[in-house]
């Protein structure tokens, strides 16, 4: 599954890549939250929220599709193991097909993710992620940005987690 998914995230380049033009590059913050899955990662709660602080590179292939590598880390987590707050983090691979060239660009968004919910190195678990999210221009260079994505917390078993952000993006011309 996972050698598909980096098959089709290629192919998908290199299609960009002959009919789109030069890209520009874009660095992204946010704010938002995290909904997981508590026994999928070893906690007795049905389930892990957490405030989080979401950080992103974008690579614009094409005028219609971004590729991006984030970093999502939960900085307040509302549930509690042993008195201590539990820390959630996420690293992922994700591509933006976009709908639209206009001041207003509605998106979907498919990749790839790491989720790690504990203080112990090892225990991340690789996820599939989909969604959906819309980016506004604010000025030329400034673009405010909404995203839901939903990604698998075990695909054998078919349960979901979220991540909501908030945020804006900066784009290098």
């Amino acid at each position: 599954m996972k050698t598909l998914a980096w098959a089709g995230l290629m192919a998908a380049l290199l299609m960009s890549n002959a009919y789109g033009e030069e890209g520009d590059w874009r660095i992204a913050a946010g704010i938002g939250s995290m909904y997981l899955d508590g026994e999928k990662h070893g906690y007795d709660d049905s389930k892990l929220d957490a405030y989080a602080l979401d950080l992103q590179v974008m690579y614009v292939v094409s005028p219609l599709l971004d590729i991006s590598a984030g970093y999502m880390h939960g900085v307040r987590g509302l549930t509690e193991q042993n008195g201590d707050p539990i820390d959630a983090s996420m690293m992922y691979l994700d591509s933006h097909w976009k709908l639209s060239e206009g001041s207003i660009r509605p998106y979907f968004v498919f990749g790839v993710g790491m989720v790690d919910v504990s203080n112990e190195i090892g225990k991340q678990i690789p996820s599939v992620r989909g969604g959906l999210g819309v980016m506004h221009e604010l000025v030329d260079n400034l673009d405010l940005n909404f995203s839901y994505v939903a990604s698998s917390a075990s695909v054998e078993d078919a349960e979901m987690e979220s991540m909501t952000t908030i945020g804006v993006a900066y784009t290098f011309r």
